[in-house]
């Protein structure tokens, strides 16, 4: 039923092209299939090879295609992450280097005499710079995956812009191309106009993203299509499930960096689950819990109907259905699974393999080489009267919960698919938050008070000022102004470079006041 909805939205509001994401994978290969059997406009993806999966290249799905705009032919690129094949299931999909293959593209297209080139894709707004960098003959990026947000003049919402809209890159050669997102959940609707001249070259540009608030008219069409699941709808947005008091932090740039109390939420209430239905020596036989942030997908706000949690907010955190499982590990490859959490750690692109996690501290550098960023990793005892931490050892094993998207090996943790020792399912992932939920009413996870907290920590001074003082961590921001805080994950940490990482420590307490 979910792809054909999606085909069905998709004939609504496309008018000429779209490419494949990597969430086009979620239900596997055949799962895509009536997708693109279906859809009515162009869905393009240069950058795969699909010589193992014939019912896919059988589809309409394309490397690129031609519009013709005023009479002037303008050619579209697709191109996918490769990273598609860690994150979701596209099976025997092989993937090319996106740089390679539109430039094999685009070179196609020239000996067509189309001169206008736009690039549409999804692997993340690096990614397109490259692109706009290292292909000759590109005009336009058009990039998704990281949901970046550009914009030009004041920000016209709580969204702070990381560069211009367009980002202009200039090439080796003087040329210059225009790179543009527009953040996510169609909030923004990107408008860009573009004056080229007879020989294709971009002479003029406007635009900025559009705010879709309700200054907005609504699209008649749209609106009756959405009828069809309106009550559905409505009736997930009707059932209260608790309440929060504080605001339930699940944003991308806090789950895939540091430490959230959304992710203190979900590994919790993993915990809570499996505890109540526990009747063996000890408290639990399963302490730990991870969530990887990437699983994350929304924040629950304290200020909106009285902080009140409704299952659509559940839904809007947690979409893809996962379901919790319990895996047995020994303790080198507990020490692998961290290992991999920060192995892409990267301020500037958030990935979605970084770990939330509940009954482990640990304490990462990530100024070395990957593989050896675990600087120390403690666990929470299970079969002990009162729960303690101790170091990981290798020969021990350890019962972790966790969502199935990771035991399946996704975001490229191929060490539950090839080290587990057991693996037993509880139950759905969405169904023990809510119940969680429903049980601590209201809400005041925070930071750090009972299971996990990540802290960054300057190596070096930065303009004189020392990282840790007096039990408070300082943290210097754009201006290099002192913050002072007990908590240091209550400061905006994205202005930090990333040769400014030193280590950071995810664990219960840190300091001492």
């Amino acid at each position: 039923m979910r792809i054909i909805e999606s085909h069905e939205y998709v004939w609504c509001v496309s008018k000429t092209d779209e490419s494949l994401g990597n969430h086009e994978f979620d239900d596997g290969v055949s799962g895509l299939l009536p997708f693109l059997n279906n859809v009515t406009c162009p869905v393009l993806a240069s950058n795969l090879d699909l010589s193992e999966e014939p019912l896919l290249a059988a589809t309409p799905l394309a490397n690129s295609t031609i519009l013709v705009v005023n009479g002037t032919r303008i050619g579209v690129i697709g191109y996918l992450t490769p990273d598609t094949k860690e994150l979701s299931k596209s099976e025997k999909v092989k993937y090319i280097d996106e740089v390679d293959a539109i430039k094999l593209e685009a070179d196609k297209l020239k000996n067509q005499g189309i001169n206008i080139l736009i690039a549409l894709g999804h692997s993340g707004f690096r990614k397109d710079i490259q692109i706009a960098t290292e292909v000759p003959d590109i005009d336009v990026v058009i990039g998704g995956h990281t949901n970046t947000f550009l914009y030009t003049g004041d920000q016209p919402d709580l969204e702070v812009p990381e560069s211009l809209y367009p980002h202009v890159v200039t090439q080796p050669s003087g040329r210059k191309v225009y790179v543009v997102q527009a953040y996510a959940y169609t909030k923004y609707l990107g408008q860009l106009d573009l004056e080229f001249d007879e020989h294709g070259e971009v002479i003029s540009h406007k635009g900025n993203p559009i705010l879709l608030d309700s200054s907005v008219t609504q699209d008649q069409d749209i609106l009756n299509e959405l009828e069809y699941w309106r009550t559905d709808i409505e009736t997930l947005q009707n059932t209260v499930v608790g309440r929060t008091k504080v605001l339930l932090d699940g944003d991308r740039k806090s789950c895939r960096l540091v430490e959230c109390n959304m992710g203190n939420l979900i590994t919790d209430a993993m915990i809570d689950e499996n505890v109540l239905d526990y009747t063996g020596s000890g408290w639990t036989d399963a302490p730990i819990a991870i969530q990887h942030g990437g699983g994350i997908r929304n924040s629950i706000e304290n200020t909106a109907n009285s902080g009140t949690v409704t299952r659509a907010d559940i839904l809007e955190v947690l979409p893809f259905e996962n379901a919790v499982q319990k895996v047995d590990l020994k303790g080198d490859a507990v020490l692998e699974m961290l290992e991999h959490s920060v192995k892409n750690y990267d301020l500037s692109e958030a990935v979605g393999g970084f770990l939330q996690l509940s009954g482990m501290y640990v304490t990462y550098d990530v100024t070395k080489e990957i593989g050896k960023r675990v600087v120390s990793a403690m666990a929470r005892c299970g079969d002990c009267r009162v729960p303690t931490y101790s170091p990981v050892q290798s020969n021990q094993t350890y019962s972790i919960l966790m969502p199935s998207f990771l035991v399946d090996g996704g975001d490229g943790f191929t060490v539950f698919k090839e080290k587990s020792i057991k693996v037993i399912t509880l139950g759905n992932c969405i169904e023990i938050c809510k119940k969680s939920i429903s049980k601590v009413d209201p809400i005041f996870s925070s930071l750090g008070v009972k299971t996990s907290k990540i802290c960054l920590m300057i190596k070096k001074k930065l303009h004189g000022v020392s990282s840790k003082s007096s039990g408070h961590h300082l943290l210097a921001d754009r201006g290099c102004h002192v913050v002072s805080t007990t908590n240091p994950l209550a400061v905006n940490l994205s202005f930090l470079e990333p040769e400014l990482l030193g280590f950071f420590t995810q664990e219960e307490i840190i300091y001492q006041l």
